[in-house]
């Protein structure tokens, strides 16, 4: 019997099952959703990918580019659409390659005050705390 895979070779039924299930489709692949298309490492976040390709291939794939936007995680750059670890990397990327864009991104979820950097919005978290916490009736508008 040959494996559909990686076309190796197995004498009986259960050593080729045997084989496919611990070679090729393992527990803990599961989660791993960006393949390298130039060798078989596979990665759970684009950056190992990315970082993967450029150390090891010298160059960053047409194909791994494309798998940037298959991204689900973390903060999403709502002008481009992609994807960044944090609130803090997303203000970095919006001020390097959005730098014509003006307008105020990151709005605090106790009052309509919103801001351009996502510091400034936890400077402004950071100094009005005591007054956002306090219950309804003694907040000021």
């Amino acid at each position: 019997l040959q494996c559909d895979v990686c076309k190796a070779r197995y004498r009986s039924y259960v050593t080729m099952k045997c084989h496919r299930r611990l070679t090729h489709f393992r527990r803990r692949d599961i989660g791993f959703k960006f393949d390298c298309d130039v060798c078989t490492r596979r990665f759970r976040k684009w950056e190992g990918l990315r970082i993967h390709q450029m150390m090891m291939h010298g160059v960053i794939t047409d194909s791994a580019r494309m798998q940037m936007y298959d991204r689900d995680y973390g903060e999403q750059c709502p002008l481009c659409k992609m994807f960044y670890q944090g609130a803090h990397s997303l203000s970095e990327h919006i001020a390097s390659a959005h730098a014509d864009f003006h307008g105020k991104l990151f709005e605090c979820d106790e009052c309509e005050r919103s801001y351009r950097h996502y510091a400034h919005l936890r400077s402004h978290k950071h100094t009005v705390g005591r007054k956002h916490n306090a219950p309804m009736k003694f907040k000021r508008k």
